[in-house]
């Protein structure tokens, strides 16, 4: 697995760590999964920055880093 320099969003340290982590833990995964991962989450989101909500922003991410359009198709 390649080395990542950390991801840094909103310069909220409890953020960024989980964000990192849940980011390296994805960015080897298929579109599919990442997918498969975001409408999970999103049935468990409680507030702005908790776990699944942050899950849900490295999905969002990972996804349009690759240019996999599926989010924004179907859920706008």
């Amino acid at each position: 697995m390649k080395n990542h320099a950390p991801i840094t969003t909103y310069k909220n340290k409890a953020y960024d760590e989980k964000y990192t982590l849940f980011y390296n833990e994805l960015l080897e995964k298929t579109d599919d999964d990442i997918i498969f991962w975001w409408k999970y989450s999103q049935h468990y989101i409680r507030k702005t920055n908790d776990l699944f909500y942050v899950i849900c922003k490295v999905c969002e991410d990972l996804l349009r880093q690759r240019e996999n359009t599926y989010l924004d198709d179907n859920y706008n």
